[in-house]
C-alpha cells in the first residue's frame, strides 16, 4: 500500500497494477481495506485488468452483489467476508469476460454439457434434503431468470480456487459443489485463471 493505493506486481512478467483505494472503495477504505488486503494478488490484478470499478458499501443490498451496470461489487456491511467477495468477483469475471472473449463464461457450450451431466447425476441419486444444500447451483432456473444456475457455480468456483470458505453457508455449499461437480470445476479453473 503506497500513495493511497495498492500496488500489485505480477512476478511472472513484472507487470504492475495500481488500485486507487479512495476511488475503488468509494471513500469507505476503513471498512473495506482489511478485506482487500486478504484478496490474492492475482485476483487484484485481474480486477484491475478487467476494469472492476469499486467495492462499495450499500446496506440496501440484502447481502452482496456484483452490479454489471456499474462494474462494482456492493456489500451489506454484515457480509464483508473474503469468501463472499471472491464469490461476487466470480460473477464479475463471468460478466466482464464478455468484453474479452465475446461471451459470458456461463455461455460456454463445453462447460454447459459437463455441468448438465454432473447436475443430472447428482439430482438422480440424492435426496431432496441434499438437493436443498446445493439448490443454489443445481436449480433449473437461476433466480435472475433463465437457465443460468451455472452462474452461481462459476462464482463459487472462483472462491474455491482462491481460499477455503469459512462461513457456514458457503462451506456446506462448497463441499457439495467440490464433491459432485469436479469436472465442472476443473473446466472452470482454466476459464477463470
Amino acid at each position: 500500500i503506497k500513495d493511497r493505493g495498492i500496488i500489485v506486481k505480477n512476478l511472472q512478467n513484472n507487470k504492475t497494477a495500481f488500485i486507487n483505494i479512495e476511488k475503488f472503495t468509494e471513500y469507505t477504505q476503513d471498512k473495506i481495506l482489511p478485506l482487500l488486503k486478504q484478496i490474492p494478488g492475482d485476483e487484484l490484478f485481474a480486477m484491475k485488468e478487467l476494469n472492476l470499478k469499486a467495492f462499495a458499501l450499500n446496506n440496501k443490498t440484502s447481502n452482496a452483489a456484483f452490479s454489471p451496470s456499474s462494474n462494482s461489487i456492493m456489500f451489506n456491511e454484515k457480509y464483508l467476508d473474503l469468501g463472499v467477495a471472491l464469490h461476487e468477483w466470480g460473477h464479475g469475471k463471468d460478466n466482464l469476460a464478455f468484453s474479452e472473449i465475446g461471451q459470458e463464461i456461463c455461455e460456454d457450450p463445453v462447460l454447459n454439457n459437463i455441468y448438465k451431466e454432473e447436475k443430472e447425476a447428482f439430482r438422480k441419486y440424492f435426496s431432496d434434503a441434499q438437493l436443498e444444500h446445493i439448490g443454489y447451483f443445481a436449480a433449473d432456473y437461476h433466480y435472475l431468470g433463465g437457465k443460468k444456475a451455472i452462474k452461481e457455480g462459476i462464482a463459487e468456483t472462483n472462491t474455491i480456487l482462491n481460499i477455503c470458505p469459512k462461513n457456514d453457508t458457503q462451506s456446506v455449499r462448497s463441499h457439495y459443489w467440490q464433491q459432485y461437480f469436479p469436472r465442472t470445476i476443473a473446466y472452470l479453473s482454466s476459464l477463470l485463471n
